[in-house]
């Protein structure tokens, strides 16, 4: 419970030449991780645009 979904690479990579936002690419589960909202918020204010490579 009180599961979030983070992006591996943040969603803002995922945009096409036109500026669209490529939803199907970046949801893939390759792309996604589970992480309990703590630590999802603690990812993300330490470092919000870099890919976790772990």
């Amino acid at each position: 419970r009180d599961l979030n979904v983070h992006h591996i690479m943040p969603l803002g990579t995922f945009i096409d030449a036109q500026g669209v936002q490529d939803y199907e690419r970046a949801n893939r589960l390759e792309n996604l991780v589970t992480l309990c909202q703590r630590h999802h918020m603690r990812w993300e204010q330490f470092a919000p645009l870099q890919p976790d490579i772990r």
